[in-house]
């Protein structure tokens, strides 16, 4: 059992994990500072 981000049997799924998880995160700071995410407490 393999533990992380990324992580898994499949190599080719952690691969292309690791290559979108920062796009992602930009996107979604560029969402929220534009006010398209909006976090509720």
């Amino acid at each position: 059992m393999s533990t992380g981000v990324g992580g898994g049997s499949d190599p080719l799924t952690g691969a292309l994990t690791q290559v979108l998880a920062v796009p992602l995160r930009e996107l979604y700071a560029v969402l929220l500072r534009m006010g398209f995410i909006e976090i509720v407490d």
